[in-house]
């Protein structure tokens, strides 16, 4: 934000599913009026639930019902954008690390990160670096 002159408003929630991400942008994009979105959604897997019931953790579990409900959560954010005409970049954390060679999961070797946070399981402060510059190059990228 520093970078591009914005101010900067984290939404972010530790531990957040995707659900939760949409409903935080459902709410707050509106009522904020931001000029550019980023949203880093997390692993497809993790989602809101409020049953307790086998069927429903069958369904959670079904890999194609994850993708299904991760993708509707990402449209619907890009929509809220749009519909506001307001920039969105949206990242997927898997994706994002996968592709510059830096492991996520917490039983990755951590030979394989490119650093760590202190809680030693998530990343750390020059992974976030290399991702807030990805986040830069983006938006000056499709801004020029």
């Amino acid at each position: 934000a520093d970078y591009l002159k914005l101010k900067n408003i984290n939404l972010g929630i530790g531990g957040a599913s995707n659900d939760t991400l949409f409903k935080i942008a459902n709410y707050w994009v509106e009522e904020l009026k931001p000029k550019i979105v980023v949203c880093l959604f997390t692993h497809i897997a993790r989602t809101d639930t409020h049953l307790n019931n086998e069927s429903h953790k069958q369904w959670i579990l079904n890999p194609k019902n994850q993708i299904i409900n991760f993708t509707k959560n990402r449209l619907a954010i890009e929509k809220i954008c749009v519909k506001s005409n307001i920039q969105c970049y949206t990242y997927t954390l898997g994706n994002w690390a996968w592709e510059r060679g830096v492991l996520f999961a917490p039983w990755s070797p951590k030979k394989d990160r490119l650093d760590l946070a202190r809680d030693q399981l998530h990343h750390g402060p020059r992974t976030n670096k290399r991702f807030a510059d990805t986040i830069i190059k983006d938006i000056e990228w499709l801004n020029k």
